[in-house]
């Protein structure tokens, strides 16, 4: 007696994987440009604490990013008036 001969049929759902797939892919990509907004210098340094927040200042002065670290001192100086400002970083107040 012979062996009936087999096919075998490619899975159909092969194709919907892969669009399935571009559309994740796609949908990710749109996320990510909607979500990804620049965060100003000195918002992402006020999270610091106050002598990582200052030591933060001094790399961004070391690094030549003048305009951050002044503008990270300033609102260093507005969220902890008190504070007593370290006599390296007041030249970037100007004043």
């Amino acid at each position: 007696m012979a062996q009936p001969e087999m096919r075998l049929r490619a899975a159909p759902a092969a194709a919907p994987a892969d669009a399935q797939v571009r559309a994740s892919a796609s949908a990710l990509r749109e996320q990510a440009r909607i979500e990804v907004m620049p965060v100003a210098p000195a918002d992402a340094d006020a999270q610091l604490p106050r002598r990582q927040w200052l030591e933060r200042i001094r790399a961004r002065r070391a690094e030549g990013d003048l305009d951050s670290a002044r503008a990270s001192l300033e609102r260093f100086v507005q969220t902890y008036p008190e504070a007593r400002i370290p006599r390296d970083l007041r030249p970037l107040l100007g004043n």
